[in-house]
């Protein structure tokens, strides 16, 4: 395994937080059953009849979901980092995953979350590639928030 401490990949620092996460749901998906085939503990799993209180309002879960996400286990906010990080837990099983496409939703997901309104990351080709050997789409979210206050100040 990789040791990403010394990796030599840097902190991005235009960045708050990063997170990449593999996310797979559907209506009859059982994330006892996914965990059971990928042989990795969920960060988050629900099924679609799970009931939760919001906002003082009864809800129903309308599928059932199973996810891992990075953010538990890096403090980087190196996109690169976090996508090895997924890339070694997850790319020996990239044949199930595969085969969990055609039942389920198989999604990885990079949420990159900036200090200021601007700012980009940068990903290895051969590593996007990889990530995407092991799903059939990947989400990319920039957060931004940006306060008009502090802009007009400086």
């Amino acid at each position: 395994m990789t040791n990403l401490k010394n990796s030599g990949i840097a902190n991005n620092l235009a960045c708050k937080t990063t997170c990449l996460s593999i996310t797979i749901v559907g209506h009859k998906l059982n994330p006892d059953e996914i965990t059971r085939i990928l042989k990795i503990e969920p960060t988050r799993g629900y099924s679609k009849v799970s009931v939760w209180h919001s906002h003082g309002f009864k809800r129903e879960r309308k599928m059932g979901h199973w996810s891992f996400d990075t953010k538990f286990f890096l403090e980087s906010t190196s996109v690169e980092k976090h996508a090895r990080f997924l890339l070694e837990r997850f790319e020996e099983k990239s044949s199930v995953l595969q085969s969990l496409c055609e039942r389920y939703s198989v999604v990885i997901s990079i949420w990159w979350e900036l200090w200021e309104c601007y700012g980009g990351f940068s990903l290895d080709a051969c590593t996007l590639q990889r990530l995407s050997q092991l799903c059939k789409r990947v989400d990319f979210y920039l957060i931004s928030f940006f306060d008009e206050d502090e802009n007009e100040q400086g």
